[in-house]
């Protein structure tokens, strides 16, 4: 809670009693997206950069990630 609202720990007791359960998880999820998207952006480019500076060659359209699993598959490819 103290990440997705950015509250101090003391103020974590009015927090649980001034939301829902269902807001703490919306909340929540929209942060570990909105985190996994600016990861995701980085991700990709980094790798546009470093394929700019050691001269990697320039392919057709790339697929647009729309989707939270087409991110979780490009993940797995980068990362191993």
């Amino acid at each position: 809670m103290i990440f997705t609202l950015g509250v101090k720990p003391s103020a974590l007791p009015a927090v649980y009693w001034s939301h829902t359960l269902e807001d703490l998880i919306t909340l929540t999820d929209l942060k570990i997206q909105s985190e996994m998207v600016r990861a995701m952006s980085f991700t990709e480019s980094l790798l546009y950069t470093a394929g700019q500076i050691f001269g990697a060659k320039q392919s057709g359209p790339e697929k647009n990630l729309s989707s939270v699993d087409d991110m979780l598959a490009f993940a797995k490819m980068v990362n191993g």
